[in-house]
């Protein structure tokens, strides 16, 4: 029979936070050529999961939803590969910039967040997108 065959992808560790490891992952079955022409090919996948995200909401299913959403973040860390841009790093700063916006929303609104009406508070987070 056949016996143990290396893989191309290696052991990238578990406890690698989970969009690295997709973007490892990705570099990793690219080396053998597994991998999309270019970012175009990448952008085409996206919609097709979008698409099946929007299904599994329909169907009501927890489990396919949840695949789904994790099939966009997969096919998105792809994306940014093909980018040129790490997405770990691209959400942290992400992450980064939406918490000192929603801070300096906070701060307009005097703590006041859920109590402002929607209008108010979307013209206080518009100009914290400004200002940050």
């Amino acid at each position: 029979g056949k016996g143990k065959v290396h893989s191309a992808l290696g052991d990238i560790p578990r406890a690698m936070p989970a969009l690295q490891r997709a973007y490892r992952l990705g570099e990793r079955a690219s080396r053998v050529d597994f991998d999309w022409d270019g970012a175009e090919g990448v952008w085409e996948k996206v919609k097709e999961e979008e698409l099946e995200l929007k299904s599994a909401l329909a169907s009501g299913r927890r489990e396919a939803v949840e695949e789904e959403v994790g099939d966009l973040l997969f096919t998105m860390a792809n994306l940014s590969r093909h980018l040129g841009v790490n997405p770990e790093e691209a959400l942290q700063k992400a992450t980064h910039r939406f918490t000192a916006r929603f801070k300096a929303m906070e701060r307009a609104l005097e703590g006041r967040v859920k109590e402002t009406p929607a209008q108010e508070r979307e013209k206080a987070w518009k100009r914290a997108k400004e200002e940050i």
